[in-house]
């Protein structure tokens, strides 16, 4: 009796060993594809990230080309401003002399002043 109630124990620890490899094989296997998941999801996140660097790059990008565009415009319509400017005191002073000589030739008649 005793050696078969050793045969059963033998027996059963084999019954529980398999079922725990079985319990670990089983484990192990949900564990990576949990690691396989979370490597996609790092991978998606890496693409993502790695795609809005390149977005913001362009943006400022965009945003620098943007300023230099406004600076140059701005810096054009000063010097428009400075040459009408010029242009409107020469044309006055202009127009100042050609009344000194219209006046100079003949006299305005008082009924026009």
């Amino acid at each position: 009796m005793e050696f078969a109630l050793s045969e059963c124990s033998c027996l059963f620890l084999v019954f529980l060993l398999t079922y725990l490899l079985t319990y670990v094989q089983a484990e192990l296997e949900e564990q990576l594809n949990l690691a396989k998941v979370a490597e996609d999801h790092a991978k998606k996140a890496a693409a993502d990230a790695s795609r809005l660097a390149e977005e913001l790059r362009q943006e400022q990008d965009h945003s620098t080309q943007t300023e230099k565009a406004r600076r140059i415009a701005e810096t054009m319509a000063k010097d428009l401003q400075t040459r009408l400017d010029e242009a409107e005191a020469a044309a006055m002073q202009g127009g100042r002399k050609i009344v000194q000589k219209m006046e100079q030739v003949r006299p305005v008649p008082s009924t026009l002043t």
